[in-house]
């Protein structure tokens, strides 16, 4: 990679599509919180939504990147300089589960 590994200052937009038509969602990578509290694995709600259509980084040093083929409920790692998400495979968390 040729930005800071954790990614910091890297701009995300997440487009969606919901039932009422298509949605953008932005968010820029930070230090996470104070003291370690935060994660600094970027975690998006996409409200409605029934398809991610792509996702575009800006990263610092390199520019953009643009990538498709996204599942709804799923984490990905994406790394600056590769060519497709990796998927890594979670238990996704659900309301009202136990």
């Amino acid at each position: 990679t040729r930005s800071s590994r954790d990614a910091h200052d890297a701009r995300v937009r997440i487009e969606i599509e919901t039932p009422d038509g298509p949605r953008t969602r932005h968010r820029v990578i930070g230090t996470g919180g104070s003291f370690g509290s935060s994660s600094l694995q970027l975690e998006v709600g996409l409200g409605n939504a029934i398809a991610i259509r792509g996702v575009t980084i800006h990263w610092p040093v390199s520019g953009e990147s643009h990538h498709t083929g996204f599942e709804l409920d799923h984490a990905y790692r994406i790394r600056e300089g590769d060519a497709a998400p990796i998927s890594i495979e979670t238990t996704p968390f659900r309301l009202g589960s136990s």
